[in-house]
């Protein structure tokens, strides 16, 4: 939380904590579901994909029925560029809980932009951010959705929002950038975020 969030005054060195610690949780208790989601999160942040989608896989074999489960493993699919699988569990988590957080819509809203299916992610993130007019990540995939689909003035519209609810705020330190596995779904994120003036 601290290093996703930009709280940490040493990024590098809590992120390096997050990933010992979560290591040592399953360490300690292996069948732990929320252990290995937590251990597979902390090392998407450091790029290590291959073993980030391995914790979070068993992860849900362990806790098949818990929505949040299902939502982190979806976001680790999602940046690993397997969108196809994430929705079948997005679809779930939103069935399976009642009283969907920000953090299932801006689950859902990514995995739709990872597919460029923008005006679907805009559907979706508008619905977020109506919910949850705080919550900023869904502002930043909201942003650069709208701007390659063409609709910059509401691209413009939304960079302002998120320079208001943050004036300081800046894409490039909150770390939504750093985990994608392929190249191009970065640049693409970047691309939308330039267009629309976020970054």
């Amino acid at each position: 939380y601290e290093w996703t969030t930009g709280l940490s005054g040493d990024r590098a060195r809590t992120l390096d904590i997050a990933v010992d610690e979560a290591e040592r949780a399953v360490e300690l208790d292996p069948e732990l579901p929320y252990a290995q989601a937590t251990l597979g999160w902390a090392l998407l942040w450091v790029g290590d994909h291959a073993r980030a989608l391995a914790a979070t896989e068993r992860s849900v074999r362990l806790a098949p029925n818990d929505a949040d489960i299902l939502i982190w493993r979806a976001f680790c699919l999602s940046w690993c560029g397997c969108a196809i699988e994430a929705t079948n569990l997005l679809e779930t988590a939103f069935r399976l809980n009642p009283h969907v957080p920000a953090l299932y819509y801006l689950a859902r809203g990514q995995n739709y932009f990872v597919m460029e299916a923008f005006d679907s992610a805009i559907d979706v993130l508008r619905q977020g951010t109506m919910k949850f007019p705080v919550f900023i990540p869904s502002y930043l995939y909201l942003a650069a959705s709208l701007a390659l689909s063409g609709q910059m003035d509401e691209a413009a519209n939304v960079s302002a929002s998120i320079h208001r609810l943050s004036p300081n705020y800046s894409a490039n330190a909150s770390g939504f950038l750093v985990a994608w596995k392929y190249p191009a779904d970065g640049d693409r994120m970047k691309r939308g975020l330039n267009l629309a003036g976020v970054v």
